[in-house]
């Protein structure tokens, strides 16, 4: 415990790699709590991915409404958000090497999307290969939302020279929504389209109109559907009508990514409230922080009525909800961290022993959120050491050491149960909640294994980034 306590303390620097320590490097070094929200989503990712096969509760709503599974996109877009603003601080006034920087991370991020999901390291089908999904969404978001940050400026009056920069606390420092009024206005702008998109065009067919989503799934009068149809053809989004196949959609399409630059950049605000005075005042930040999540859920409930809840289409109501959320668990994080340090400073009261034993609790997800990319695509996420081990086999495909584990060790020997489960076809098919146990304890194990792997690679000061 001592060395994980130890570890915990230690400085990230952007690059992953470890360095000296410099004065700048104290004020925009990573928060660890971003570390750990990114590492708690990852963890219920993968075990959504693949519980939730078994549990409809917790897999994502078929249409209308929130399941766990749905909280998982949203709150990483939000953690690329903070990251954002915390790694280009160091390149302030270097357009161009922000340009290229993020260019290319966005480049990589989409092909390895591709290479995840269209199953590259495999074979690649390029009639039917999805071109969008989860990476490539996180590509377009974060890019767009960097753009807005590069090239629109901030609004800041004219101050005395001795005037501080930072003004005093007061007004929950509504100055910050000020000082960032034009990228905020370019971000909503972008949401404005996606709710005219969403709630004014109307798909071009006879006994279709604007908002019908709202009320039904329909890929005929769905106008996302619509359009990345229109786009990309139905034969590369990821669901296709059962019954005209020329009718397609995308969860993850190009149409409602739109909604998600204001996502990412409520992420890039709360990164900015840290830069400016979170480093040096954590709680003067963490009451800002909680001024912005309560204004996103207040908005979100007054919306609710006319707009329902809905992941697939990235609804409004569901943005706002889902940001304020995120803002939420941060806070919590946050205040943690914060306490836990007052254990380490020589104050040994209950409340800063609990908050230092909470975050060496916490500190698996720290692991798992520093190498999030690696974690997604080795993962069952990503699914690709699961095809690489269970492409080593004896005589029949089927003969392989994860269907062993599963059937052999998990079933017979521990005596787990789940319905449907077979060695010929070791899939886990939609059925009752609480009747695959296998399958949990396989996901738990998994997500321990991991653990341990990222445990490893973080004491060797190893991060796989793009």
């Amino acid at each position: 415990l001592r060395d994980l306590a130890m570890a915990a303390d230690l400085p990230l620097t952007s690059t992953g790699c470890s360095a000296e320590v410099t004065g700048d490097d104290m004020v925009r070094k990573r928060l660890v709590c971003i570390d750990i929200i990114r590492g708690i989503t990852m963890a219920v990712m993968v075990f959504v991915d693949m519980v939730g096969g078994a549990y409809s509760s917790i897999n994502h709503s078929p249409w209308n409404g929130v399941h766990l599974a749905d909280f998982v996109m949203p709150f990483f877009l939000f953690t690329c958000g903070v990251s954002l603003a915390l790694s280009l601080k160091s390149l302030e006034g270097q357009r161009m090497a922000v340009i290229r920087k993020v260019l290319w991370r966005c480049f990589m991020l989409f092909m390895v999307g591709i290479l995840i999901q269209g199953r590259w390291f495999w074979t690649l089908d390029l009639s039917t290969v999805r071109i969008m999904g989860i990476l490539q969404r996180i590509a377009i978001a974060y890019g767009i939302a960097a753009l807005i940050k590069v090239f629109v400026p901030t609004w800041q009056p004219w101050q005395p020279r001795n005037q501080p920069s930072v003004p005093a606390e007061g007004c929950m420092d509504m100055w910050l929504i000020a000082r960032y009024a034009p990228q905020w206005a370019s971000v909503l702008l972008s949401l404005l389209a996606y709710l005219m998109v969403a709630h004014v065009v109307g798909v071009p067919r006879v006994g279709c109109s604007a908002g019908d989503w709202m009320h039904r799934e329909d890929y005929r009068c769905n106008v996302a559907g619509w359009i990345d149809t229109s786009i990309f053809g139905a034969h590369h989004l990821y669901h296709q009508d059962k019954h005209d196949r020329a009718l397609g959609f995308d969860p993850e399409g190009l149409a409602t990514t739109l909604g998600c630059i204001f996502t990412v950049y409520v992420g890039v605000h709360v990164g900015h409230a840290h830069l400016l005075i979170g480093a040096q005042e954590p709680w003067r930040c963490m009451r800002h922080w909680l001024l912005l999540a309560f204004a996103l859920l207040t908005l979100a409930f007054c919306i609710l009525p006319a707009v329902p809840l809905n992941k697939r289409m990235w609804s409004i109501s569901y943005n706002l909800f889902m940001s304020g959320s995120a803002c939420l668990l941060l806070i919590a994080l946050r205040a943690v961290e914060t306490l836990a340090t007052r254990s380490t400073e020589g104050q040994r009261d209950l409340v800063a022993s609990w908050a230092r034993t909470s975050s060496v609790l916490l500190m698996p997800f720290r692991w798992l959120g520093t190498n999030a990319l690696l974690f997604f695509v080795f993962s069952d996420s990503g699914g690709v050491l699961d095809v690489l081990v269970r492409s080593i086999y004896y005589r029949q495909p089927e003969n392989n050491i994860v269907t062993w584990f599963q059937g052999v060790v998990l079933m017979d020997w521990f005596g787990l149960r789940c319905p449907g489960w077979t060695k010929v076809k070791p899939n886990i098919d939609q059925g009752p909640d609480g009747e695959c146990t296998m399958i949990i304890a396989y996901s738990f194990l998994e997500i321990c294994l991991w653990c341990c792997i990222c445990s490893l690679l973080f004491r060797k000061r190893i991060f796989w980034k793009l």
